[in-house]
C-alpha cells in the first residue's frame, strides 16, 4: 500500500497541512517520503516527482535552507520543461517558483530574467485563450477581473 502514487499524494497533502500549522519537521518528513515513493514508482522524470521537489524546495526556502532549496527548484523546472515544453503554464509556474527563490535570496538579476520569461509565457497563453472567447465572454472576463 505504501508504494502507491495515491498514497504519496496523501502524504504530500498531509505535509502541506503540517507546513501551514508550523510543524516543519513533520512536513519535511512527509514531503520526503512522498518524493521517494514517487521517485521509485513513477520515476525521476515524472511531473508528480517534480511537484514533490517543488514542495520540498518551498519548505526549505521558508526555513532559510537555501542550499537545499535551489537544486530542487532547478530539477523540478527541468523535469517540467521536458514534460510540458517551454510554453506550458506548469513550466511557467516552475520559472516563477525559482524566480521567487532568487528574489528572496537577493539574486535580483536571476529573478528578473525568470519573472520576465514566466510573464511572456503567461501573456501568450492568456491571449491565446482570450482570442477564442466570444465578445460576451471577453466582457465578462474584463468585468470580473479588472473592476
Amino acid at each position: 500500500m505504501g508504494e502507491r502514487p495515491s498514497y504519496s499524494t496523501c502524504l504530500n497533502n498531509l505535509g502541506g497541512l503540517y507546513k501551514k500549522v508550523g510543524e516543519f519537521k513533520k512536513a519535511e518528513m512527509l514531503y520526503n517520503e512522498a518524493k521517494e515513493i514517487r521517485k521509485t514508482v513513477l520515476g525521476e522524470n515524472h511531473t508528480d516527482y517534480a511537484s514533490s521537489l517543488s514542495n520540498l524546495a518551498i519548505l526549505y526556502t521558508n526555513l532559510g535552507e537555501n542550499k537545499k532549496a535551489e537544486p530542487l527548484f532547478i530539477q523540478a523546472k527541468k523535469i517540467r520543461e521536458k514534460a510540458f515544453g517551454e510554453k506550458h503554464p506548469v513550466y511557467a509556474e516552475s520559472l516563477g517558483n525559482l524566480a521567487m527563490f532568487y528574489l528572496t535570496t537577493g539574486q535580483y538579476e536571476n529573478a528578473q530574467t525568470l519573472f520576465s520569461e514566466e510573464s511572456k509565457i503567461e501573456i501568450t497563453n492568456l491571449l491565446s485563450i482570450f482570442n477564442n472567447l466570444s465578445e460576451k465572454e471577453k466582457g465578462n472576463f474584463v468585468a470580473n477581473n479588472f473592476s
